[in-house]
């Protein structure tokens, strides 16, 4: 439900939405279209592209033509809400900044001034030794289309601290750390959102921890919107979330750790976990006053843990698909209702909830929507906020429990 108040939190337009009474108010934010960006500057590799670019004044849109650019940047404090500086690629992903096994190609070290109003769009981000962009102090930054690969040791984005960062459209790949937002115990963002990302085989060799998105420090990060994201193949947890936080629409398959490792108030909406080595979600790390919602979820894992509830702190479930076991060890309450489970999980299962068989299309190819005749179809509560589903389609009434409305579509997610 949309009530189009403009706001700023972000440094972007975007729409603010409402929930039912009792839940979180998140926000949105609308991507830039590169075809209506006009570029004052056109950049070849051999053209000196970093000091063109550190010498950019307020509403600049620097464009670098095809090409290996090599070097770094840091990034000053140059540009004004109203007025950012943009650097982009004429063609998406075709400006390559090659940081040759060395420094960070963007960062803001070593100043000590914010880097504000920044748009980086398109380029593609390779080979550092550490990280391949590193930025603390950030004012409203936005990384949109762009790739970010190859690091060595640590991760492929890392921002330790500021306000209003977007990360949308990115592709995380063979980085030893796929994102990270914020610094345990030491710093954090506010107003963090990211999109329409994947985050694929970030596996460090030396870390035993990598995961694909870790967003850390719930006291100093918050306001913080994952949606319509992919997250596979890490050495740890596919998502790893400590702030509160809202999860729309997120995949997690195949990493070594949890699919979904959740420490305080996070609310999950239309994810589908399932191969993950661990739980597929984990609710960790929480306090008597945190609350846990999962929504219109479809969790895989026959035979082992699909659920871990831990330590303290509410945890709600509806209209959800549970395929395996829930593991509950809290003090907090519980709200379970209107699920679908394939072996009872205890008395506080919910008065409608049932046990049965959802009759996944394909399971053995990552195939989770339902047959007709699926246990699971309209034994959902009617929630308008989980409408669309996870591929963005209106659910039907009466719901479905999962993260599909019903169907017979194949394919792999």
């Amino acid at each position: 439900m949309c009530l189009g108040m403009a706001t700023s939190v972000l440094g972007q337009v975007y729409e603010k939405y409402t929930a039912p009474e009792g839940y979180p108010d998140w926000v949105a934010v609308r991507p830039v279209d590169p075809e209506t960006l006009v570029p004052t500057k056109v950049v070849g590799p051999g053209d000196q592209w970093s000091k063109v670019i550190a010498e950019a004044q307020p509403g600049d849109v620097i464009a670098l033509e095809d090409g290996v650019y090599e070097g770094s940047l840091a990034v000053y404090d140059r540009a004004a809400p109203s007025a950012p500086v943009t650097v982009m690629a004429l063609h998406s992903r075709k400006a390559v900044l090659d940081a040759e096994g060395g420094d960070p190609i963007l960062s803001t070290y070593p100043h000590t001034v914010p880097a504000s109003y920044w748009r980086f769009i398109g380029l593609c981000l390779v080979n550092a030794d550490k990280r391949n962009a590193e930025f603390a102090n950030l004012r409203h930054v936005t990384f949109q289309d762009c790739e970010f690969a190859n690091t060595q040791k640590r991760q492929g984005l890392l921002v330790e601290s500021g306000e209003g960062l977007v990360v949308s459209g990115c592709y995380f790949h063979h980085n030893a750390y796929g994102l990270q937002v914020g610094v345990k115990d030491q710093s954090g963002v506010k107003g963090v959102l990211i999109e329409n990302c994947v985050f694929d085989s970030n596996a460090g060799k030396d870390l035993s921890n990598a995961d694909g998105v870790g967003v850390e420090n719930a006291v100093l990060t918050r306001d913080v919107l994952i949606r319509d994201c992919v997250s596979t193949r890490h050495s740890d947890a596919g998502f790893d979330v400590k702030p509160e936080a809202l999860i729309l629409r997120c995949l997690s398959r195949q990493n070594s750790g949890p699919g979904f490792k959740i420490w305080r108030s996070v609310e999950m909406r239309n994810c589908l976990a399932y191969s993950n080595r661990e739980e597929q979600i984990e609710l960790a790390g929480a306090t008597l006053s945190t609350y846990r919602r999962i929504l219109g979820c479809t969790v895989v894992a026959p035979g082992s843990t699909a659920i871990a509830v831990k330590n303290l702190g509410s945890f709600a479930m509806r209209n959800t698909i549970v395929d395996g076991r829930v593991e509950v060890a809290t003090e907090g309450a519980l709200d379970v209702d209107y699920c679908l489970f394939t072996q009872a999980p205890g008395p506080w299962q919910g008065q409608h909830s049932i046990v049965g068989n959802p009759m996944f299309v394909d399971p053995a190819n990552g195939g989770y929507h339902l047959r007709q005749g699926s246990a699971a179809i309209g034994i959902g509560e009617y929630l308008p906020l989980l409408s669309p589903d996870l591929e963005l389609k209106v659910r039907r009434q009466p719901f479905c429990a999962g993260c599909y409305d019903r169907g017979v579509e194949a394919g792999r997610h």
